[in-house]
């Protein structure tokens, strides 16, 4: 189905100022980077540093004898990892030792579409994030002299809600010498309280940057058609400037790849990639965590091959096979080598070690390129994970999560949001 292109993405940030005016305000990288986006305009920026971060990992439940089930719910459908121990009578006095016996059962297994198409995310946050503070000439920001903090979210001014940066200036519009802001500093809600700048024209001047949106072009890794879920990237979307994590909703959309910048030792290459309709989104973003982001999607038809999802247990070193797009949107397939995995029984982002052999993919990319996170990863007719991270150092490796622990944390994400 055709798409009308209405814009174009490489590496753009912008933000407002809240005031009068518009303005810019072994290592690895995450290999996927969200342009960020003004309503008016577009300012190119150097990718100077890690945009994505992981979270920490966190371990199933276990124990030394006897059955436990830790469920992992992947938006309905339910893994189940069972540990028993077979103990003989004298091995109950002798847990400890290192032959004790165990042996793993898993349930149910999930059945997804494989992804490895291009697709384009905007994501809205829920108020707007504080990234920069600025002076008036000799003037100082008025915000310095309070508790704000860069990184902190502004969800109401003067007792009125806040979206977006229109919310924040809109109430700005006549003069005032104290407003109170409602903000989300680590996690917790704290008021707090800014006497402004009155200009000439007494309007008031907060004396901060602010940002309310993230676009761009990632891959998806893979849609469970079962629960008409998908899921993508592999990690978290954070803002570029604070490296904090965007806590919003979004839309999917179809992408298309105009271009291919080679991926060298010290500077991490990158997809060019377009919206294919700005208009028709495809799905629904509502979860964006450390293992990638996650939401509603209704396809017309077929996303790709249905496989099952590996048991973590069963991810082994060797070959491997990576789907993503180089051009337009005809999806391909590489091969490569995974050179290490991480113990199976701890949730972890950085899951694989991976390393690119595919002569093609090199000869195209230089490795793992920006805008190949989430591209999926299959092994032994299975979906294994999803290409997350390149390493600096060489490009030809990188890391990749564990599909198992993605589909994990979407359905516990989501399952805290209905609950909570």
């Amino acid at each position: 189905m055709p798409y009308r292109t209405i814009a174009k993405w490489v590496v753009v940030a912008g933000a407002s100022i809240i005031g009068v005016s518009s303005m810019l305000a072994h290592r690895s990288y995450p290999i996927d980077m969200l342009h960020h986006q003004d309503d008016s305009k577009l300012y190119t920026v150097q990718n100077h540093q890690t945009t994505f971060q992981s979270e920490p990992s966190q371990v199933l439940p276990s124990q030394s004898t006897g059955i436990v089930a830790a469920e992992l719910t992947s938006s309905g459908n339910k893994n189940y990892i069972e540990q028993s121990a077979t103990d003989s009578p004298w091995q109950k006095w002798t847990n400890w030792l290192p032959w004790k016996k165990q042996e793993v059962h898993f349930g149910p297994r999930s059945y997804v579409e494989v992804g490895g198409e291009s697709i384009g995310i905007r994501l809205q946050s829920d108020g707007v994030l504080v990234i920069g503070f600025q002076d008036y000439g000799s003037r100082k920001s008025p915000a310095r002299f309070t508790d704000l903090e860069i990184g902190d979210v502004i969800q109401s001014i003067n007792g009125h809600p806040v979206h977006s940066t229109q919310d924040l200036t809109s109430q700005l519009i006549r003069p005032m010498f104290d407003i109170k802001l409602g903000i989300i500093h680590q996690k917790k809600s704290k008021t707090i309280h800014i006497h402004p700048y009155l200009d000439n024209h007494q309007r008031p001047h907060l004396g901060i940057f602010v940002r309310d949106k993230a676009s761009g072009v990632g891959t998806l890794t893979y849609y469970n058609p079962a629960e008409h879920r998908l899921g993508a990237l592999g990690h978290t979307i954070t803002d570029v400037d604070t490296g904090q994590p965007i806590e919003g909703r979004g839309l999917v959309f179809a992408a298309r790849i105009t271009g291919i910048v080679k991926g060298q030792i010290g500077h991490p290459g990158q997809k060019r990639g377009e919206f294919s309709s700005h208009s028709h989104p495809i799905g629904k973003i509502d979860q964006n965590n450390g293992y990638g982001v996650f939401g509603e999607c209704q396809p017309n038809g077929a996303i790709g091959p249905l496989l099952p999802v590996a048991y973590p247990n069963e991810v082994h070193t060797g070959e491997a096979t990576l789907w993503t797009v180089l051009e337009g949107n005809k999806i391909e397939k590489f091969k490569v080598e995974v050179e290490k995995v991480s113990a199976w029984q701890t949730m972890q982002t950085k899951s694989l070690v991976l390393h690119v052999v595919d002569p093609r993919l090199l000869q195209a990319t230089g490795g793992i390129v920006q805008g190949m996170s989430g591209s999926p990863l299959t092994q032994d007719g299975k979906l294994i994970g999803a290409v997350t991270h390149v390493f600096v150092s060489d490009p030809t490796r990188g890391y990749g999560v564990l599909a198992t622990w993605m589909m994990h944390a979407d359905g516990e994400d989501l399952q805290s949001k209905l609950t909570g």
